[in-house]
């Protein structure tokens, strides 16, 4: 029987995305910037934060109903508020982004304006066709990551990687509940897709895996920058997890392929924004104002223009 519904296995997925796609978004010097050589550390501190909420959550969900607070108006207006400040934020990231990997000739207003067409196409679409899309990506980067992981390994050092702790406490502190609050939050944004198929007694095991599988990338890609290029050189550089890239080379003439393999961090931002986008959709069309749920579109219009405003 045709499933019209997102799966279990897909919310996974989305959750996937969610965690991965921030990390990208946000920039890994970022993180660089804030945690130094205690990064590794910060990483598996706030996983183990993240992973506490994330089950607190997942309690909390299953003693109370949820749709009673998600459905209260005063909610839903502050929830708008905050995914909408952060789909502005993140298209404005994005589009630094690929100005300055694939565009740096076009100007930022070009770029935005190209990105605001393929939103409004993917904002048309429901959320089962988007999990079914999503979850065929989810294997492009997968292949994407793990050739750019073996393609790597023989270029790593790992005397960069020492020593993984030094004595700013508070630092790590900072960090490690950043990282704890990024990688548990998330959950919050696939409420959307939510529906009666999920099975309840195992999407705890399968949000986990989508948890662990997303902490294990992101502190891979860490170790990678870490290693190759050294903490000090990797907080130099805008996008170090691009700058690497461009070490890969086969055959001596293959070059340049860090644009193909840059598509990995693309795609779970585009998963991230798409997300947030349908979220955003569903609050609209909650409100039992016409005037509010008929104007979807232009809302997203107006989200665009701020980032253009920004830029």
């Amino acid at each position: 029987m045709k499933n019209n519904n997102t799966t279990t296995f897909q919310l996974s997925i989305l959750l996937f995305f969610i965690n991965y796609g921030i990390i990208n978004i946000l920039g890994y010097k970022t993180f660089l910037n804030i945690s130094s050589k205690n990064i590794i550390i910060s990483l598996l501190l706030g996983f183990i934060l993240g992973y506490i909420l994330l089950n607190i959550y997942l309690y909390i969900f299953n003693k109370i109903n949820i749709k009673n607070y998600i459905n209260n108006k005063i909610f839903k207006i502050i929830a708008l508020t905050i995914l909408s400040i952060l789909f502005v934020y993140f298209i404005y990231k994005l589009t630094i982004f690929i100005q300055y990997i694939y565009l740096n000739k076009s100007s930022l207003i070009f770029i935005i304006i190209t990105l605001l067409f393929l939103f409004l196409y993917t904002s048309s679409i429901n959320s089962v066709i988007l999990s079914r899309s999503l979850e065929i990506l989810f294997y492009i980067l997968l292949l994407l990551f793990l050739f750019k992981t073996i393609s790597l390994t023989s270029l790593v050092d790992t005397n960069y990687l020492l020593p993984i702790i030094s004595n700013n406490y508070f630092n790590i502190l900072k960090s490690s509940l950043l990282f704890g609050f990024i990688f548990s939050s998330s959950l919050l944004l696939i409420y959307t897709f939510y529906n009666k198929e999920i099975n309840n007694k195992k999407i705890k095991h399968y949000l986990t895996t989508s948890f662990l599988v997303a902490f294990i990338m992101i502190i891979i890609n860490f170790i990678l920058i870490i290693s190759i290029m050294g903490i000090n050189l990797a907080t130099i550089y805008e996008y170090p997890e691009v700058m690497m890239l461009k070490n890969i080379k086969y055959f001596n003439f293959i070059e340049r392929i860090d644009y193909l393999l840059s598509f990995e961090y693309l795609i779970s931002i585009y998963a991230l924004l798409s997300i947030i986008l349908l979220n955003i959709k569903k609050i609209m069309n909650s409100f039992k104002s016409k005037l509010v749920s008929k104007n979807f579109y232009l809302f997203i219009i107006l989200l665009f223009i701020i980032s253009i405003i920004i830029c």
